[in-house]
Parts: C-alpha cells; structure tokens; sequence
C-alpha cells in the first residue's frame, strides 16, 4: 500500500513539475567562470543568485531575478581571477580566486558590500567551496607539497582546518575549478550528505563516504579530465553524472561502475546539475536536458558566449540554477514556472493558437490546448519548443506531461535580436518522445 501512494505522489509532482529558461541581464560583459544559487536559507530566499568572473568580478540577483548587482571590488583586488562561488543567502557568500601561484578565499557577510580575506595559500588553488549549512563547509584545491589541499569550517567559513583530510598527490595531477559534488537538501538520506565527489586531470575521480576521512579513487578512463559533477534523483533513484573533455559519465552505485552516456555536440562539458526530476548539463553555448522522458536534448542555445559552468547546488523542491557564459551571460533555470495552466475544461482535441501580443517586444504568451489520451489515463508528453528564422532550436518553454486542459506559456525575448520565430508544439503519447502524435508550428515576429 505504501508504494502505490509514494507512486501516485510521484505522479502528482511530476505533472506539477515544469522547467523554464530565460535569459538574464547581468549588467557586465566580463567572462563568468562560476554561479551559486542560495538555497541554504530554504525557501525563504527564492531565486537568489551569485555568480563570480575574471577580474574579481563577483555579482548578485537582487529584485527576483531580473537586476543584478556589481558588487565587485570591496576588499577584492581586481587582478584576482575567481574561481568558484558559494552562496549561502542574499548577505552570505565565499569565492575563491587566484593570482598566478597564489590563491585566496574572501567571504561577504553584507550582500558584498565588503570582502574579508578569511584563507590565503601561497601555492596551489582553491577550486570550490561548498557550504553544507550556515556553519559547516568544505573545500577541495589543487595538491600542495605533494598533498590534495583539503579543509573544513565549522564557524561559516571564518576559519579552515585541515586535519584529518590527507589525501596524497599521484605524480603531478591537480584538478579543476568548480568539479566538487556534495550532496545538501531535505531530498537526500543523511549518509549521503557525508559523501564528497571531485575531478581532476588524471583519469580519476576522488570519492569519500565519511567527509573526506578516507578517500576512494574512482577511474574515467578513456577520459582525463572530469570539469563537473553532479549527483541527485528522487527517493531511492539516485544518479551520480561526471562530464570531461568529450564524454559523459553516468553511474547508479555512488560510482563504483559508470557507463558512458551520450550526449550531443562537441567540446568540454563545463558543468551539469540536478534540478528535481531532471538533468542539466552545459556544453558550448548548448544547454542540455535529461528528463524522466529520457534522453538528452539541446534545451536552449545561448544568444551569445559559450557556457563556462551552471551551478549544481540545489535545496527542496522548486531548485534554480544559474548558467554563466564567457560574454558575461547568464542562463536562469526554474521548476514550477514554465507553464501555466488557465482552464480545467477538457479541449476536445489538441490546438496551438497564434502568440500574443504579434508583433511583441520583448514577451510574448502561447495558448495551446491539450486534450485527455484515448487510450490511457496518463498525460501526454509535451513541448514548445522556440526556433529562429534558420530552424535553430533556441530556448524550450515546454517539457513534461501534461494533463487535459488549456495551458498558458511566456516568452522573454529580451537578449534576442528583432526578426521572425517560430513555435512549435510537439506532443506524444505516455512514452518517451521518440515519435509525435501531433505538431504544429507557427510564426511570430519580434520587433525592438
């Protein structure tokens, strides 16, 4: 009786569950290397986000998501290239940075207004910092004296120890910045928010089960580097991915065993994340998505820049992430915002009406109707799906099942250029969308 009410609520919160992509103004043009949304607070901060560059560019979401401030400077030397981003809440954060051989953590207590140096190293580098709540953290750098340079804070990030971490340097690897995975969030058994994953350049990951006591090399040959990796799922379905050079990695067991996953185009994964009942991943100036659909799809394509990361910290229900480009461009991820249902009566057949406002600048709204499947009481699965005058696949609104009734989506076309789109719908029965049961496609024209 328990498994078939834990799966009729899986089913609930998966016809509840939507993904929605925009484009964010950050006011820079600065190259982002790294992001952080603030998830520690719960759901008391929504959509808070922190993302840091070259230059010791650090900036912050304020109002929303829609502005962003330059909280540069403050106590961080403009030659320092940061590294990794850690937001605790809209006051608290930690970024991590280098100058040539020397590396530094500053911590903020007030939204940025001032940077305190809290750790300085003068060889090695600091690739990522992760809080586990307001006063436990941990932190993963390149080796120092033939040692992986491993800490933890017990007091928010003030003060980092290093006792009990030794974890010994295989010839001369290092790693890379924001490649460190740590479980966080009311999904997660608590064992899991023991265990600690990072990548490096030498074929291997390094695993711990006991927050970095002991260590367990975990091998990715035929790939060397490994640039990012994320871990989640629902309940019991726990998946652990790792993206390099060319190749994904896929595993079930904690990695113990991985599988090779496939995914399109070419070039180094930067960054991939959990976002409730779905994967993200980053790769040029494509981002991908693995639904419970299954299969990785380009789910939106940058206007500009390549993807330098997109940050895989998560908390509850209704995560959000923040893609960072090379142009200074952020990719904002959300569940639960990109469609809206607006009648419960049941359409007699599918339908895609015409956008309005058409002509629009710079938003947009589509209407299209879903009626109930025939032949089973599942919802379809269904997509909207946006394409430039080219039939390049820019931005998805739409990806989930749905059930019967008429559904409202919105379009921000705010970083793209004046000219002709089109829209389409796809929709599928129950299974996966290998083949459509209908589509539909039209035109509209955005005018600046």
């Amino acid at each position: 009786m328990k498994i078939f009410v834990s799966s009729l609520i899986l089913m609930f919160l998966l016809y509840l569950t939507s993904y929605a992509q925009w484009e964010l103004n950050s006011g820079i043009t600065t190259e982002l290397t790294s992001s952080s949304n603030c998830r520690i607070q719960s759901y008391s901060v929504y959509w808070q986000g922190w993302a840091c560059g070259v230059n010791g560019t650090v900036i912050r979401s304020s109002n929303f998501q829609s502005q962003w401030l330059n909280v540069s400077g403050n106590g961080i030397p403009n030659i320092v290239s940061l590294d990794n981003i850690c937001g605790i809440d809209s006051n608290n954060a930690l970024v991590s940075g280098h100058v040539n051989s020397s590396t530094g953590v500053w911590k903020t207590t007030n939204g940025g207004q001032n940077w305190n140096l809290v750790f300085r190293q003068p060889n090695g580098r600091i690739n990522a910092v992760w809080m586990k709540n307001y006063f436990q953290g941990f932190m993963q750098g390149n080796p120092v004296g033939g040692r992986w340079s491993l800490w933890k804070t017990t007091n928010g990030g003030v003060n980092w120890d290093s006792a009990g971490l030794y974890l010994q340097q295989d010839s001369n690897e290092t790693g890379w910045p924001n490649s460190l995975c740590i479980p966080m969030g009311q999904f997660f058994p608590p064992d899991d928010t023991n265990k600690i994953w990072f990548g490096t350049n030498n074929y291997r990951i390094y695993y711990s089960s006991t927050y970095g006591r002991s260590w367990n090399i975990q091998s990715t040959s035929p790939e060397q580097n490994i640039y990012c990796i994320a871990y989640g799922g629902m309940f019991q379905d726990m998946t652990l991915y790792a993206g390099g050079s060319n190749n994904l990695f896929k595993s079930t067991d904690d990695g113990t065993t991985w599988t090779l996953d496939s995914v399109g185009g070419t070039g180094n994964i930067t960054g991939v994340t959990f976002c409730e009942y779905s994967f993200f991943l980053t790769r040029g100036n494509i981002m991908y998505m693995h639904s419970f659909y299954g299969g990785w799809y380009p789910m939106h394509t940058a206007p500009a820049g390549e993807y330098n990361y997109i940050d895989n910290r998560g908390f509850g229900f209704w995560w959000e992430h923040f893609g960072v480009r090379t142009n200074g461009g952020i990719t904002f991820i959300a569940e639960g915002e990109g469609v809206k249902k607006i009648s419960t009566v049941t359409p007699g057949g599918y339908s895609l009406s015409q956008n309005y406002p058409n002509p629009f600048n710079p938003t947009t709204k589509i209407k299209f109707d879903v009626p109930p499947l025939s032949s089973i009481g599942e919802g379809p699965g269904v997509r909207l799906v946006i394409y430039d005058v080219l039939g390049r696949e820019i931005t998805t609104l739409v990806n989930e099942q749905l059930q019967p009734g008429t559904y409202e989506a919105e379009w921000d076309a705010s970083n793209y250029s004046s000219g002709v789109y089109f829209y389409k719908l796809v929709v599928s029965g129950a299974e996966p969308l290998i083949t459509s049961d209908y589509s539909e496609t039209r035109k509209m024209v955005l005018i600046k």
